[in-house]
């Protein structure tokens, strides 16, 4: 509704707050699209900041953000430090994220434990007006599932089929309702197969720049002062749609334009509609001008008239039984013609049948039923089996309806929680946009059920956005709201800890202990054993003799550092290359996991929120600058070639060897390497000799001999970068991307926190989220 600063400024007291604003002073501009003509009336039009409803998006937000940090952080920590094959760097938990894990894991329990058994139909072939008709068989009785039982009635049909009933009536299919969120959202993935979440996004670019209207909206009707023509008029010179919005105002319709009933203004937006034209030339013709002609044609279609069909139902009897067959042929396309996909009321069997002309048959004609073709006219009577099928799994358009109607998120957050499901490998997408648990979804939801089923049934999360529904009409405190919920969630949160052992049991049955997982890897640096690689994600390495876990960083590559140990802890090391281009940096387990210890023992010391961090994602350098292996291989900073830059990171030999000879910076993608000619280099060392003023070792630079670029046949350059200007000219930087070229579906997410800058400050762990960002951040839960 508003920013929740403005209202805390237009409640604080002047003398407490300097950026105090007087109540009065405060107005609230409601437009639904960013044309001009909406602006403008907007402006003219301000009203007054609804606190109620920005509180109840502050109650929603506190809510899915404590129960999920203190269930997720619970959960993660305990089954990532018992077993090695989870695949997930976060077990998150959500309010609204498990109930929609919920739902899919019911259907896949409904298509296993499913059944499938034969039944048998009776089926009658009409041969008559020189094609035949097949007819269905209209069963009143329960199936039969015996063959036996079939064809002793097939035998007691008696010699006629009798033509009892021939109907012809006119059926109106209604157009569409205008569209909201959720439609646009189940259209998107039906019709153009395109994911909630980049249907979404999609939606919001065409609403910024104008195209379409607010796209967040749970309206299906306009209001009745809505004017139609002003909304069509701009589509009259487009070349996709003049023709259509042309046809749409021609004299005698345009008095009658409108949406059906049956829609519902909910008073927040007006249903999604297009603002002006647009070519597919004008957006790319990809998937944002599908939408776009989504959007458009829908509209178009929900103010045209209803397509009529003439429907034909025929009827024949057969003794006691009845047998029909049905058709339809289209008599007028109305809103069929503009909507180029198949519409279809939910319940409306009649309007879904197969479209078809059938033979001109009279009502009391008799036909002999025979099993050979003896006749030019007559019925055959056959027994056909069919067997009973499972349900399918969920498609996204039948989860959105899902979530819609039992409550689970709102119409701006469903895309993001059907996300989440798939991005913490909880389901995974099949083909028909279908969506399928993983066996980590299926255990950790059977496991909510066997310790407490209300954390995962849609229920409780429903009562609570009812109550938040009560706090934006005024109804209800917010305070109350999030009080209640919090301690019925606290309580729930002890039982589950104290009852995790009921999980732990599905968990073992499913996946591989700690001890039997991985490979032998490293030794350690106290008794030479062998430490187990347990890739993850997230990567560990794992010391079976002592139940020692080493957190490893990810968002790179890893591998081992043949010959190479630890200074500090005498660890074989590893080698961590992350970046486009890569640059690869020494990594000590065991002083990585102290790193990491102590870290968070000073936030929690502290209550320094600010240092916060993704879990492990790492896209620089693993350790300190501090740390010997980064600082013995340091020969100078960013700042040393780049004066004008606020960047001090340091600059270090890449150890990944072969032809890689370069110099790349610690906390910025960064890569510096040396001549005019691409591999004119043989070798890069940071030699013993170091400068105190530079905080640097000398830096030696090895030219192939056939190579080199330096002056009377020299191939060997030694000296100081931040002072030697020879070396420094034949310097050639390059900013790349913090990224690896080739990334995982996992394991490798977006930007992640670097670990500090400056020299000799100790380089802790550098960017941080903003006390805003973390306020509207869910990240990792």
């Amino acid at each position: 509704e508003v920013l929740g600063v403005v209202l805390e400024s237009a409640s604080a007291k002047k003398k407490v707050s300097p950026f105090y604003l007087a109540p009065d002073r405060v107005y609230r501009a409601k437009f639904s699209a960013l044309a001009t003509v909406d602006l403008l009336n907007a402006y003219m039009n301000l009203g007054r900041p609804n606190r109620y409803l920005s509180e109840a998006v502050e109650a929603r937000q506190e809510l899915d953000l404590k129960v999920g940090v203190a269930f997720s952080r619970f959960q993660t920590k305990y089954f990532q430090g018992r077993y090695g094959d989870l695949d997930s760097n976060v077990l998150s938990y959500g309010p609204c994220q498990s109930p929609t894990l919920g739902f899919l894991v019911e259907r896949h329990i409904d298509i296993e434990n499913f059944v499938p058994r034969r039944y048998y139909v009776l089926s009658l072939n009409l041969i008559a007006g020189g094609r035949a008709t097949q007819f269905s068989w209209v069963q009143s009785a329960k199936r039969i599932y015996e063959r036996k039982q079939a064809e002793a009635l097939a035998d007691k049909l008696g010699s006629t089929a009798t033509l009892t009933q021939v109907q012809h009536k006119k059926k109106k299919q209604a157009r569409p309702l205008p569209l909201n969120t959720v439609a646009l959202l189940k259209a998107c993935s039906s019709s153009l197969n395109i994911g909630p979440a980049q249907a979404m996004h999609l939606a919001e670019n065409l609403y910024l720049n104008g195209f379409i209207s607010y796209p967040r909206t749970e309206s299906t009707a306009f209001p009745s002062s809505f004017d139609v023509r002003r909304t069509v008029e701009p589509l009259l010179s487009s070349a996709t749609y003049g023709h259509l919005a042309r046809k749409l105002l021609t004299p005698g319709k345009a008095s009658s334009l409108g949406p059906r009933s049956g829609g519902v203004d909910m008073g927040d937006h007006p249903p999604i509609l297009p603002v002006r034209g647009a070519e597919p030339r004008e957006l790319g013709g990809g998937d944002e001008f599908r939408v776009y002609d989504l959007v458009t044609r829908t509209f178009l279609a929900s103010i045209a008239d209803d397509a009529v069909w003439d429907v034909t139902t025929i009827k024949i009897q057969c003794a006691d039984h009845i047998f029909m067959t049905s058709g339809r042929s289209l008599v007028s396309k109305g809103f069929l013609e503009i909507l180029n996909r198949r519409y279809e009321e939910e319940d409306d069997n009649e309007i879904v049948t197969e479209e078809q002309t059938l033979p001109n048959f009279v009502v009391g004609t008799k036909f002999p039923i025979l099993s050979q073709a003896t006749a030019p006219e007559f019925a055959r009577v056959s027994v056909n089996d069919r067997v009973t099928v499972p349900p399918d799994y969920m498609n996204e358009s039948e989860l959105i309806g899902k979530m819609e109607k039992e409550g689970i998120g709102t119409d701006a957050s469903i895309p993001t929680h059907i996300q989440n499901v798939i991005a913490r490998n909880y389901a995974e997408l099949a083909p028909g946009r279908k969506l399928k648990p993983t066996k980590l979804g299926i255990v950790l939801c059977q496991g909510y059920h066997a310790i407490d089923s209300a954390l995962i049934l849609p229920k409780v999360r429903a009562d609570i956005e009812r109550s938040c529904d009560r706090i934006a009409s005024g109804d209800m405190s917010k305070d109350i709201v999030v009080s209640k919920a919090l301690e019925y969630f606290r309580s729930k949160f002890a039982f589950f800890r104290a009852a995790i052992d009921r999980m732990d049991i599905l968990f073992a049955s499913s996946f591989t202990k700690l001890e039997d997982a991985g490979k032998p890897y490293i030794r350690d640096g106290f008794k030479r054993v062998y430490l187990m690689y347990i890739p993850g994600p997230p990567p560990r390495l794992y010391n079976r003799n002592t139940e020692t876990v080493y957190e490893l960083p990810y968002g790179g590559n890893i591998n081992v550092w043949d010959g190479h140990k630890c200074p500090i802890c005498t660890f074989e090391l590893l080698r961590y290359s992350v970046g486009n281009p890569q640059r690869t940096f020494p990594l000590c387990c065991y002083c990585y996991k102290n790193q990491i210890t102590q870290e968070e023992q000073e936030i929690q010391d502290t209550g320094d929120e600010k240092r916060s961090r993704s879990r492990n994602l790492c896209l620089d350098s693993p350790l300190k600058d501090s740390h010997p292996l980064i600082s013995e291989i340091c020969v100078g900073y960013v700042s040393d070639i780049l004066p004008d830059t606020d960047d001090d990171s340091a600059l270090v030999v890449d150890v990944s060897g072969g032809n890689k000879q370069q110099l790349i910076s610690t906390r910025s993608p960064i890569v510096v390497t040396f001549g005019t000619e691409k591999n004119q280099v043989h070798k890069l060392e940071a030699l013993t000799k170091y400068d105190d003023e530079s905080a640097a070792h000398m830096l030696q630079v090895t030219f192939h001999k056939d190579k080199s670029p330096l002056p009377d046949g020299k191939n060997s350059l030694s000296a100081y970068l931040s002072t030697n200007e020879q070396l420094q000219s034949l310097a050639h930087i390059r900013r790349g991307s913090e990224r690896l070229k080739i990334t995982s579906s996992r394991g490798r997410g977006g930007r992640g926190k670097g670990r500090g800058r400056g020299r000799g400050r100790g380089r802790g762990r550098g960017r941080h989220m903003s006390d805003k960002a973390k306020k509207m951040s869910f990240r990792d839960f």
